[in-house]
């Protein structure tokens, strides 16, 4: 981790964040951190493709599998990371790190964040219901069923993402903040309990899942990075 991107950043920081005392130790997890936000935003773009394909059918996910695997690849080899961290180390780090595609097509978008952030969130949930699926031993028919369930759970990103970027630097009273803050928490709580849900009682791919699995983590990642635009 030490030689990477976020190793080396750390290094840098190390001493300046422990006033003085940083050590390999203290570089290291802030590489570690670095790393993991690095590998969110890369798998969350690669996703994109995946989900169009994924709801495109058989043909269309086959085309990009091949590039987006060679993309993942090379993040894996870019942003090393320890693989038995937890929720602080790797949950957050790669939460925060999969808002930056919504920040570049809110960039692009020309003030239609909200739509934009709909879209994305659509293709990247639709990649993770396949490949849920898929990995519960679906067959293709249900994992592509899965990934149109998904995407129209992910549309969900206009009221949490979309609204944030859309009021990005924008001064508004505290109490405002707060609220937009829990929006996005909600959001995501949202989010990842319709997922289960889905996975359980609807595609049913999962029949064992538990209906609440990852909803408070999610929910703490999006009051996080929603605190964080409620800062700018």
């Amino acid at each position: 981790i030490l030689s990477s991107p976020g190793g080396r950043v750390g290094r840098a920081i190390a001493p300046i964040l422990t006033f003085g005392a940083g050590d390999d130790s203290h570089a290291q997890r802030i590489g570690q951190f670095i790393n993991q936000v690095g590998r969110g935003a890369i798998s969350a773009t690669a996703d994109i493709p995946r989900g169009v394909g994924a709801l495109s059918g058989d043909v269309a996910l086959a085309a990009v599998d091949k590039d987006v695997n060679k993309l993942k690849e090379w993040s894996a080899k870019t942003f090393p990371t320890d693989q038995g961290a937890g929720f602080w180390e790797t949950a957050l780090p790669q939460g925060l790190g999969s808002t930056i595609p919504f920040l570049a097509g809110g960039a692009m978008s020309g003030g239609a964040s909200m739509l934009t952030s709909a879209m994305l969130g659509a293709a990247m949930q639709a990649a993770q219901g396949y490949d849920e699926a898929i990995a519960a031993g679906a067959s293709q028919d249900d994992a592509i069923h899965s990934a149109r369930v998904n995407a129209l759970i992910g549309t969900s990103e206009a009221a949490g993402l979309g609204r944030q970027i859309e009021k990005f630097g924008m001064r508004r009273p505290t109490l405002a903040r707060l609220i937009e803050t829990g929006e996005e928490a909600g959001q995501e709580m949202f989010q990842q309990g319709a997922t289960n849900v889905n996975a359980r009682y609807g595609t049913g791919y999962d029949p064992n899942r538990n209906v609440m699995e990852g909803v408070l983590e999610g929910g703490l990642v999006g009051a996080i990075s929603g605190g964080l635009f409620q800062g700018a």
